[in-house]
């Protein structure tokens, strides 16, 4: 949906607990927030590009427009609270802005006080991530 151009910041699994091993050992981190991510932030559609070069697939050249996906959610939205509907509707604003809004931080925080850097960077966390889904039959 959108542009594409909305940034995310990923952090591969291992990474993330990393951080939380160095959070967890460290007298400095009691009581602080840390930011545990990837180095940088990218681009969604930078990152669907490394998506699509991993699985051998072209990149998808469509960009549907984010206003009408943004006012059906809204509408479903409506109807499951009108009708009472106790489950999550399928489609809803917040699922939907994930593909508009930038999602951009600093680790530094965390580099600084922890000591915290990504030792897998975003490649190879896709790689990774790629054949653990079709090592256990999920593609």
């Amino acid at each position: 949906f959108g542009n594409g151009k909305a940034y995310l910041h990923t952090v591969f699994v291992e990474n993330l607990v990393d951080g939380f091993m160095l959070a967890a050992q460290k007298d400095e981190a009691l009581a602080e927030v840390f930011i545990i991510g990837d180095e940088e932030y990218i681009a969604l559609n930078e990152l669907v590009k490394l998506i699509a070069e991993e699985f051998g697939v072209p990149v998808p050249k469509i960009h549907l427009p984010y206003r009408p996906f943004e006012l059906l959610a809204q509408t479903v939205e409506f109807a499951y609270r009108i009708l009472k509907i106790k489950k999550d509707p399928p489609i809803y604003k917040r699922r939907i802005s994930f593909f508009k809004k930038s999602r951009a931080f600093s680790i530094k925080k965390a580099e600084s006080l922890l000591g915290y850097k990504p030792q897998i960077d975003l490649k190879t966390g896709i790689h990774l991530t790629a054949q653990w889904y079709v090592n256990n039959g999920y593609i």
